[in-house]
C-alpha cells in the first residue's frame, strides 16, 4: 500500500503481506500432507459461495476449474451450514471450440455427467469474431498472448443468465507446477545436482503437457539442452563443496534463454526508456534456494499469475462478473509454499497433491489428465482460417509498417510465410498476436491513426 501524507508531502510505500513469512509447519508423511490439504480447500472453496446471488464457474475440463466445480457442487448437494450460501445447484460455464487442439469439451462434459450438475456450453460466434475480436480488445485495453473473447464469451453468458459471481481455479498452476516453465526449471535443479531419477521423471513430466504432435520434438530439445549444461566432474565437486552453488546463478540458463535457443529472437525495438522503476519497497524475497523453487514463488507473487489475475479480471468485469479464487486462500497458499517439491511435482505429475486430494471426488480420467491446454484461443486453428484474412491486413497496413516499436517487416515476412505453409505452434502465433493487439490498442487510444 501507498501512504501519502499531505501536510509534510511524505510518501510511504509498504509491502503489507510476504508469503514466506507465513509458512507453516507441514507433515512428513506425504497422505497427511494431502489430508491436510484438501481440508483447506473444501473450506476455501466454502467461505468464496457466500453470496446474495447464485454462483456459477468457468470450467475448461482442465484439472483446476474441474476440482473446483466437484468440491462446490458436492458442498452445495449436501447443504453447508451457512446462512449465507445459496442452495442453488451451480452452473458451470463452458467454452469450446469444434475441430480445434483446444476442444475440451469432451472433458468437462465429464466432470457435469459425474457430478449431475448443470451447465452451458458456449462457442464463438465466428460470424462476428472479427468484431468482438477488435472490441474485446479495445476494451481490454493491455497485450495479452491470445484474443481476450474467449474468456469474456464466458463471462457474457454467466451475465446473460443472471450471474454475477463466478469461482474459478486461478492460482494452482502457479504454486503446484502447471507450467511448462517451472517443470523445465525443475528438469534443470535435478540436471544440475545430478539427481538422474528426478531429471528423468521431469523429463517426462514436461514432455506429457505438450500437444501429442509436439511431444517428441520438446523432449528432445529439453534431452539436448540437459546435456549442455550437465556439469563436469569438477563442477560435481564443486557442488557439494559449495552447496547451493549452481542454486545461486543469475538465471541465464532459465527457461526463457533456453526457449530462445529453438525460436526466433525478439522483434521489439531497443528503447532505453522502456523499463519502469519498480513500485515496491522490497522488490522480492527469494524463496529457499534453487531455481525451481525460488522461480515458482516469484511466478505466483510477482509474475505470472498477477498477470493472469489482471487478464480474467477485465475479461470478467467487462461483463459484471466477480471472480473468487479458492486456490488463492491464503491459508492454502501458505500451507502449499511449505510443502517440499515432491509433493507438488513428481511420478509424472504436475499438481501432485492437488490430484492425490481430490481421488474419490472427481472423474480419475480428469484428475489424471496431463496435457495442459487452459482457457485459451486455438490460434493456430483460427490463423489458418476465420483469422487469415484479419492478420494479413493488419501487419500489411501502413500503421503497423510504420512502427518505431517492433521489425514490421520481420513480422509481415513471417506472416506471408506462414500463408502459404500453415501456422501449426501454438506459441508462434502468440508471439503475433502480442504484435497485433498492440496496434489495435495503439490505433484505438490514438482514435485510429
Amino acid at each position: 500500500y501507498l501512504e501519502l501524507t499531505t501536510d509534510t508531502k511524505e510518501i510511504k510505500q509498504q509491502k503489507w503481506w510476504e508469503t514466506i513469512d507465513s509458512l507453516r509447519s507441514v507433515p512428513n508423511s506425504y497422505q497427511e500432507q494431502v489430508d491436510d490439504f484438501f481440508t483447506l480447500f473444501e473450506d476455501a472453496c466454502r467461505i468464496r459461495l457466500r453470496s446474495d446471488v447464485p454462483v456459477a464457474s468457468a470450467l475448461s475440463g482442465g484439472l483446476d476449474s474441474s476440482a473446483i466445480y466437484c468440491i462446490v457442487n458436492n458442498l452445495l448437494t449436501k447443504g453447508v451450514k451457512d446462512e449465507r450460501i445459496s442452495s442453488a445447484v451451480q452452473r458451470a460455464f463452458i467454452a469450446y471450440f469444434p475441430n480445434t487442439p483446444n476442444d475440451e469439451r469432451a472433458y468437462a462434459e465429464e466432470v457435469i455427467r459425474y457430478t449431475g450438475g448443470n451447465a452451458s456450453f458456449i462457442e464463438p460466434d465466428y460470424s462476428k469474431i472479427l468484431t468482438e475480436i477488435t472490441t474485446t480488445t479495445e476494451r481490454f485495453d493491455a497485450i495479452a498472448g491470445t484474443p481476450i473473447v474467449c474468456a469474456t464469451d464466458v463471462y457474457k453468458a454467466m451475465s446473460h443468465a443472471g450471474f454475477r459471481v463466478s469461482i474459478d481455479g486461478h492460482g494452482a498452476d502457479e504454486m503446484l507446477y502447471g507450467y511448462k516453465q517451472m517443470v523445465f526449471n525443475a528438469y534443470q535443479t535435478a540436471v544440475l545436482e545430478g539427481s538422474e531419477v528426478e531429471e528423468k521423471d521431469m523429463l517426462n513430466t514436461y514432455s506429457d503437457l505438450c500437444f501429442p504432435n509436439f511431444r517428441l520434438d520438446e523432449r528432445n530439445n529439453l534431452k539436448t539442452y540437459g546435456d549442455r549444461i550437465r556439469p563436469s566432474l569438477k563442477k560435481k565437486i564443486a557442488l557439494k563443496i559449495l552447496p547451493g552453488y549452481f542454486a545461486r546463478r543469475d538465471g541465464k540458463n532459465l527457461y526463457s534463454s533456453f526457449m530462445e535457443d529453438f525460436r526466433d529472437t525478439d522483434w521489439v525495438n531497443s528503447f532505453s526508456d522502456m523499463s519502469l522503476p519498480s513500485l515496491s519497497d522490497k522488490h522480492f524475497k527469494n524463496y529457499r534456494s534453487g531455481n525451481a523453487e525460488r522461480d515458482t514463488y516469484n511466478l505466483f507473487h510477482y509474475t505470472s499469475l498477477p498477470i493472469n489475475l489482471r487478464d480474467f479480471d477485465r475479461a470478467s468485469m467487462q461483463n459484471s462478473v466477480e471472480i473468487r479464487s479458492p486456490f488463492m486462500d491464503y491459508r492454502l497458499v501458505s500451507y502449499v509454499f511449505s510443502l517440499p517439491i515432491q509433493s507438488k511435482v513428481g511420478n509424472g505429475f504436475t499438481k501432485r497433491i492437488l490430484r492425490d486430494s481430490m481421488i474419490n471426488n472427481m472423474p480419475k480420467t480428469i484428475r489424471t489428465r496431463k496435457l495442459k491446454i487452459g482457457l485459451s484461443a486455438p490460434l493456430a486453428s483460427w490463423f489458418n482460417t476465420y483469422l487469415k484474412e484479419y492478420i494479413n491486413d493488419i501487419v500489411s497496413s501502413n500503421h503497423f509498417q510504420a512502427s518505431s516499436i517492433w521489425d514490421g517487416k520481420a513480422i509481415k515476412s513471417l506472416v506471408e510465410a506462414r500463408r502459404i505453409s500453415g501456422w501449426e505452434s501454438f506459441d508462434e502465433c502468440a508471439k503475433v498476436w502480442k504484435y497485433l493487439s498492440a496496434d489495435l490498442l495503439i490505433k484505438s487510444n490514438n482514435n485510429g491513426t
